[in-house]
């Protein structure tokens, strides 16, 4: 897999498994928690320009999302990624004005197609959650899928999507359940062979 992108160069991500987008109340120690977890990367939702600068200032290589408040002084602060689900095409514009990766709707790719053909620093696409998802984790598409799991990401219903989304190549699983989804997406990747297991044991008869 290709290492995601977004924002500056310095903050690539890793290419070889998927990522874990935490969400995290604005607190430092929600955002330390989430790291501790296994976080990749950070969504602080509508997080104030002040609170995204100190944990930009902590955290200068951590990539992180924010959905649209103070949309301007978010960007100004520091965030890699404007959250777009919202519908809003001021979004796309403000994205490519600062330089900013962009979560994209499914459903608003063709009206943005403008924004999301042009250079910029990186695009996730949202995949909606559904009965009908698997289908549509089979077309193709030109830029990495992100989802956000259902329940925030607890409960067995949200791990099984996690572990199947996965192993059809989804990059970026949303969630307020960091350990037990990046567990989910460790043991789908060595089911898969993408990875080795962490451990290897033989039983003896």
């Amino acid at each position: 897999m290709t290492p995601l992108r977004f924002g500056s160069a310095d903050r690539d991500l890793p290419g070889d498994r998927a990522l874990v987008l935490a969400v995290v109340d604005p607190a430092v120690t929600a955002v330390e928690t989430a790291l501790a977890e296994g976080a990749d990367l950070l969504d602080l939702g509508t997080a104030e320009p002040d609170f995204i600068a100190e944990v930009r200032a902590r955290h200068p290589r951590l990539v992180l999302a924010a959905t649209p408040g103070q949309m301007y002084g978010q960007c100004e602060a520091g965030i890699d990624l404007l959250d777009g689900t919202g519908g809003d095409t001021e979004i796309p514009e403000t994205a490519a004005q600062y330089g900013v990766g962009l979560i994209a709707p499914t459903a608003k790719v063709a009206d943005w197609s403008q924004w999301l053909q042009v250079p910029r620093a990186g695009v996730l696409l949202d995949c909606p959650s559904g009965p009908d998802l698997l289908r549509r984790l089979d077309q193709s598409t030109d830029w990495p899928r992100l989802i956000t799991l259902p329940d925030n990401g607890f409960g067995d219903e949200a791990l099984a999507l996690a572990a199947l989304a996965a192993w059809r190549g989804v990059r970026v699983f949303r969630t307020r359940e960091v350990p037990r989804v990046r567990q989910a997406l460790e043991m789908a990747a060595s089911i898969h062979g993408s990875r080795p297991p962490a451990a290897v044991l033989r039983a003896l008869t």
